[in-house]
Parts: C-alpha cells; structure tokens; sequence
C-alpha cells in the first residue's frame, strides 16, 4: 500500500473518535437548550402601618419566570395568617381576570390585583397582621405555585382622656364675736337693775 494513502487512512480513523464526541456534544446541548424552564413568582405590598378597625387595601404581582406558558392559575389570600378565611382573588391584565399567562419575557407574562382588608380591633400595644396570597398554576404539564406573605402593624388604642374634677372654693362663715362683760361691769350692772327696781317698787 502507498505511503500517502495509509497516512491519509489513519487520518480518518483518529478522527472517528473526535467526531463521534463533536456530535454527542452538540445533541446534549440542543436537548438543554429545548428543556422547559417552570415556575411562578408573586409579590405583594400592603400599608406599613394603620389604624384599628379601619380598611385598606394590599396589591399584588404574580408573575411567569418560566419559558412556557402558565394555565390555570389561582390566586387565593389568607387574612389574618395562620387561621383566617381563605378567599380567591383575580389577577388581571388590563382590568380583565385572567387564568393564563404568557411565557417569561412576553407583555402577557403577569398579571396584578388588588385585595381589600380591615384591620381588627386595637389592643394595648401594637401588633403585627399577617396575610399570605397563594399564586398555583399548570406549565408544561407540572403544577407550580408561589406564596408571599405580608405584615401591616396595628397601631395600639389612643387612651381616652378623663377630666379631673375642679374643687370648688367653700366661703368658710367668719365667727360672730359676741361682747362679753368683766365681772365688776356684771355688779355694776346688777346694783343699776335693783335700783331700778326699787325705784318703780316705790312709785307704786
């Protein structure tokens, strides 16, 4: 066999092995490349701070992350968390409810929502109220769910004023002094009734 052609046919075979490795590689990255990439996120926001027995209102997001398109989707909000009502919600785009969102990077990928609440009763001190929205879905044929929860401080009860009692001044009455008489002046006096006494004695 010619020399040139038994180098050229080891050429090939040495590259049988690299190219076997070259297609593998690429398979593998256009399999990772076509996966599907799920899940949801959600966020919401609600009032740092607000009176007893008043009402306010929480918004939310809840938004696709994943490269498929999300159905089905449920949003529910737990006031007060744990133990309260649990109590579903819409998700609108453009004011509209919607059960489905677009893939991630699309304008239809999240959807927003507004949640009315009323604060409970004060007490002494102030004190957290917790809620939790609850975000579950279907992608790509697995279910996928997001939960966030927020925190809105009650402020504690305004102490009610109480009036303390003005005293009213008393006029305190000023002792009469009654005039007193010294004994001499009592004997003087009793020689002038006997005198007088005497004296009409006679007349008669």
């Amino acid at each position: 066999m010619p020399m040139p052609f038994r180098v050229f046919r080891a050429f090939v075979r040495s590259l049988g092995p690299a190219f076997l490795l070259a297609v593998a590689f690429l398979g593998s990255a256009g399999s990772l490349l076509g996966q599907v990439t799920t899940g949801l996120g959600a966020t919401k926001g609600c009032p740092p701070s607000v009176p007893p027995d008043s009402a306010f209102q929480c918004t939310f997001t809840v938004h696709n992350v994943g490269n498929g398109a999300v159905t089905n989707l449920v949003v529910t909000n737990q006031v007060p968390f744990p133990g309260g009502p649990i109590t579903p919600q819409n998700c609108n785009q453009g004011g509209i409810p919607v059960t489905s969102l677009g893939a991630f990077g699309t304008p239809t990928d999240t959807c927003t929502g507004t949640i009315d609440e009323t604060a409970p009763a004060c007490g002494p001190a102030p004190f957290d109220f917790n809620d939790q929205l609850v975000a579950s879905a279907t992608q790509g044929g697995f279910p996928v769910a997001a939960t966030t929860a927020n925190s809105t401080q009650i402020l504690a009860c305004t102490p009610t004023p109480t009036n303390t009692p003005t005293p009213t001044p008393t006029n305190t009455p000023t002792p009469t002094q009654v005039p007193t008489l010294s004994f001499p002046m009592m004997a003087l006096l009793g020689l002038l009734l006997g005198g007088a006494g005497l004296f009409l004695a006679r007349r008669q």
